[in-house]
């Protein structure tokens, strides 16, 4: 990166005296464009020194080490080194109690980790510190207290949330997700417009659907263009955009309501796969919540959803419950899960769990798309593959099996995995032409074969083309039925178009997603 001279070692926008190649450069540098302007410099640093928009008594330069820790956490939190995350936020707290984002933090990394309660005892603490300006803390308590069964509770932390006009994007597009997991699609609206953020992506998208789902089409349209502009709800926002466009006038999701939420966004994350397995009443809103989904999704039955309720007595499954008895829409989904009478069923909630897809995508360990090889071509694929793994870049052993990749490919072009291989040792190599032109020719001639997708993005984002890498993400619509090494490797290549485009929330859900398969099916990472 070049950065002028005069703007190196003027002093820097922190305010700590100190030049700002000495000071600040480090930590902001990934974020600056090439030849940065004082002014682009400054925001940048301010934005660092402020982060999360923090205004209650906390002095940027004095409470800096604070801060900086409060940040290196949450680089761990994405790193998923949860650990080592909790105990920075820790640290940083108590050096600075005020610090309310560092508490948030802390609340989230204790539900990712499975510890739910100790999650809701440290977000109270923060907000016991903070109530008069942490709208994000408090849409984050009423998330918690719904997923476990609170909803008076939740309800009451919503009202705060939403009294205190939100400091960033961030905090508004918090309390909009907060009231969609309630479907409180009026109230989006409403607060989206008085938040001052309904310019915003993530916030536009929450109004969007909220707008269609009130039947204001023509805001939905113009919001869901902003969140589409902006990268925000990926499908969802698609296919309500082509809803609008087909005049649709009623979803094909249950209750006829368009969602906000996939097995992907919602955050309940694991006390989604205890719910499943337990299905305990307080576990109710998480249930008919991924029910709902997987219906939106067409990867379950009715019939398996009717059973998968159970004994719920609720007012969520006593809706759903009617709702299934009105509809045939799902009576010939194919489904693979087998639900138990037992409630405790940990096997039959096992199998649930594989199933609920991932964009209508249905995980199957059995799909091997393409030609399969024999006999001595299987014999030199396998040992290629030996030598990849444990050669370094340019070393004859590299050289040999990148060479065997290419040989077996051009007289086996049916057999994608060669040419695939091939491909990822030329972007290894730097040799990104290389790589496109034989990912653009699987693609082009099989287009269910996501590995080709997946080398092609990582080919945009490698030429710095985020445009395209963009339009190739979400352009591409996955086959129904797909191996779970071959998904991940599609959820890797998104999950890097994010991380350059610096879509935290989109990166982490992807993340999660990688995790979850990762589990579920004993891959390595």
């Amino acid at each position: 990166m070049k950065i002028d001279g005069n703007i190196l070692y003027a002093p820097c926008p922190c305010g700590s005296g100190k030049k700002f190649k000495f000071c600040c450069m480090q930590t902001v540098r990934d974020y600056l464009p090439d030849n940065p302007t004082q002014a682009e410099v400054t925001t940048e640093v301010r934005k660092a020194m402020q982060p999360y928009g923090m205004v209650n008594d906390i002095d940027p330069v004095e409470d800096r080490e604070a801060i900086d820790l409060m940040r290196r956490g949450v680089m761990e939190r994405d790193k998923r080194n949860l650990d080592e995350a909790l105990r920075l936020f820790r640290k940083s707290r108590e050096m600075k109690p005020k610090l309310y984002t560092s508490w948030n933090n802390e609340a989230t990394c204790l539900w990712e980790c499975g510890r739910f309660e100790d999650a809701v005892k440290a977000q109270k603490d923060g907000l016991a510190l903070s109530s008069d300006c942490n709208s994000f803390g408090w849409a984050q308590l009423a998330e918690f207290q719904y997923f476990l069964g609170r909803d008076e509770e939740s309800a009451e932390s919503l009202v705060r949330a939403m009294a205190i006009p939100p400091i960033t994007d961030d905090c508004a597009t918090k309390v909009c997700a907060a009231l969609a997991l309630q479907k409180r699609h009026a109230d989006i609206v409403e607060y989206a417009r008085k938040s001052g953020f309904d310019k915003s992506a993530w916030v536009a998208f929450y109004s969007g659907i909220a707008a269609m789902n009130t039947g204001d089409r023509e805001s939905a349209r113009r919001l869901l263009e902003i969140a589409d502009d902006g990268g925000a709800g990926g499908t969802l926002a698609d296919d309500v955009q082509w809803d609008i466009s087909d005049g649709e006038k009623e979803s094909e999701c249950p209750f006829g309501e368009w969602q906000y939420f996939t097995v992907e966004s919602y955050e309940a994350g694991a006390l989604a796969g205890r719910a499943m397995a337990e299905r305990r009443s307080e576990h109710e809103n998480v249930v008919c919540d991924l029910l709902e989904f997987m219906l939106a999704e067409r990867c379950i039955a009715k019939k398996d959803a009717l059973e998968a309720i159970g004994s719920f007595g609720g007012r969520r499954s006593k809706r759903l419950r009617e709702w299934l008895a009105t509809t045939d829409a799902f009576d010939e989904v194919s489904s693979e899960f087998d639900p138990c009478e037992s409630s405790g069923d940990e096997i039959a909630a096992q199998k649930m769990l594989a199933d609920l897809g991932f964009e209508a995508v249905t995980l199957d360990e059995s799909v091997e798309p393409g030609e399969k090889l024999e006999g001595e071509d299987d014999k030199i694929f396998r040992d290629a593959i030996e030598n990849y793994k444990h050669a370094r870049v340019g070393s004859k052993k590299w050289i040999k099996a990148r060479d065997t990749f290419k040989d077996v490919y051009e007289r086996h072009p049916e057999f994608f995995r060669a040419g695939f291989n091939y491909a990822t040792m030329l972007q290894e190599e730097g040799e990104i032409s290389g790589v496109v032109k034989v990912a653009e020719k699987i693609a082009s001639e099989h287009p269910e074969y996501a590995y080709a997708q997946a080398a092609l993005v990582r080919a945009a984002i490698d030429a710095g083309d985020l445009a395209k890498a963009e339009k190739l993400v979400r352009g591409y619509h996955p086959p129904v039925r797909m191996h779970p090494l071959e998904y991940r490797a599609w959820l890797r290549a998104q999950l890097a178009f994010y991380v350059a485009v610096r879509d935290d929330v989109r990166a982490d859900n992807t993340e999660d997603a990688i995790d979850r398969i990762e589990r579920e099916f004993g891959l390595q990472a």
